[in-house]
């Protein structure tokens, strides 16, 4: 004869209780003349009546199966790790940059003419160069410019040690024309806001108004 056990939950009985009733269920199913052979399984195996349980209680919850992390966040022990840039419970929330580096300044486009219909300079193009402000504080004023420049032509400048320092501010960048012996001429210029707290980091940011167009390159520092 081979014997089945089976552990059953039984949430409605005290721990006594199903004790007996294994015991007892073993007892009809031997035998009263068995009884010796009872005895002795449970002698030998040191059957644990304790040792039965629930399925419940082998049950892992995973502490991240309900949480969404956002903008590239990744959820450890039921919290989110957010990437650099973001913060808040389900990393939803940009961090304001301690500043940004602004590490290149284009001219994309500018008025081919003067405000009253004539060429920047007498007989040749405008010789362009940028100038870069918060405020009335000069952030970089380029020391080098594009001779007889054209309208529609990309002109670069690369940077270095040019920071923002207040990404919230509202800030100016200006373009002129050098005359040599004359005043510089203005070409246009655009105010711009180089951070604001759901534009999501970009790498390049364009700055435009009328016909004068810039692109600038950033690089972000975080506190």
């Amino acid at each position: 004869m081979r014997l089945q056990f089976k552990c059953m939950p039984a949430p409605f009985y005290s721990e006594t209780s199903k004790r007996i009733q294994i015991i007892s269920n073993l007892f009809i199913t031997l035998g009263m003349k068995n009884r010796s052979l009872l005895i002795l399984f449970l002698s030998v195996s040191s059957f644990s009546l304790n040792s039965c349980s629930s399925d419940n209680d082998s049950v892992v919850t995973d502490p991240c199966a309900d949480i969404v992390c956002q903008n590239g966040g990744y959820c450890v022990n039921g919290e989110c790790v957010c990437p650099e840039g973001y913060e808040g419970a389900d990393c939803s929330k940009q961090t304001t940059p301690l500043k940004i580096n602004v590490t290149k300044i284009e001219v994309l486009n500018f008025p081919s003419t003067d405000k009253n219909g004539g060429g920047w300079d007498f007989t040749s193009g405008a010789d362009i160069y940028p100038v870069f402000l918060n405020g009335s504080n000069e952030l970089y004023k380029a020391d080098t410019y594009y001779e007889d420049a054209t309208s529609g032509t990309v002109y670069s400048w690369d940077l270095s040690n040019v920071s923002i320092a207040n990404p919230l501010d509202r800030h100016i960048i200006r373009l002129y024309d050098s005359d040599g012996f004359d005043a510089d001429d203005y070409m246009g210029g655009v105010e711009f806001s180089p951070y604001y707290k759901t534009n999501g980091f970009p790498h390049t940011q364009i700055a435009k108004f009328g016909e004068v167009e810039f692109r600038f390159t950033y690089m972000y520092v975080w506190p």
